[in-house]
């Protein structure tokens, strides 16, 4: 009767290791997915900045186009003024 509990035992010591060694790997695996996502995290916070600064440029710019859209306007009248005075 000891023997067979004794064996029992011995088995249960070869399979809990087993399930301790599945848990280690787990873990492990586990680990490794949180510094994953982690840096996932960083790196859409980068993106994030970076989107925001390029929106930035892109308003700065559109402004600059209206504004040199304006200035041309303004020299075309300027020259056509210049051209009434000059050719008639």
């Amino acid at each position: 009767m000891i023997k067979e509990l004794w064996k029992v035992v011995k088995e249960g010591n070869k399979e809990g290791k087993k399930v301790w060694q599945a848990i280690n790997k787990l873990t492990e695996r586990v680990d490794n997915l949180i510094k994953a996502v982690s840096e996932l995290k960083q790196a859409v916070n980068e993106l994030r900045e970076i989107t925001k600064q390029h929106g930035e440029r892109i308003d700065r710019l559109e402004k600059a186009v209206i504004e040199l859209t304006q200035a041309v306007s303004e020299l075309r009248e300027i020259k056509k003024e210049h051209e009434k005075e000059y050719i008639n």
